[in-house]
């Protein structure tokens, strides 16, 4: 039997259609920066890397053509948080940075608290605030 290879870090990049937006967005969040080069950026997020890198790029690197962005939803990217009051703060932090909510903190079935963040303000992507656990 052979032996697993480890896990390793996990990064999701962001194809992003207007780079300088979407970065200054997630710089306005203050979460740490641990990449910032001319058309790639970086940031650490409880573990794992959040990038965002041109749509065109991500495209020509992957060897393919950039999607239409025909619209419709195709993903989220849960952002998990240990208490409500983390929930309400990052929430805060979201609409600083100029996020547009799609509703305000509620408890969803679990019994935890969640907001969506729409699309527009993240490159395309539904962002979901969550309380984790839900306790």
């Amino acid at each position: 039997m052979s032996t697993p290879a480890p896990l390793a870090d996990v990064m999701i990049t962001l194809g992003a259609r207007d780079f300088p937006k979407l970065r200054e967005f997630y710089r306005e969040l203050g979460w740490p920066q641990i990449i910032d080069d001319k058309q790639f950026a970086a940031f650490e997020v409880r573990g794992v890397v959040l990038a965002v890198f041109p749509i065109a790029e991500l495209a020509r690197d992957g060897n393919t053509e950039p999607d239409p962005g025909s619209g419709g939803i195709r993903f989220t990217v849960g952002i998990m948080v240990d208490t409500p009051e983390e929930v309400d703060q990052l929430t805060e932090q979201m609409r600083a940075a100029g996020a547009r909510l799609l509703n305000e903190p509620r408890q969803g079935a679990g019994g935890h608290l969640y907001v969506f963040v729409h699309p527009a303000s993240t490159g395309g992507v539904l962002l979901e605030l969550i309380q984790e656990g839900g306790h």
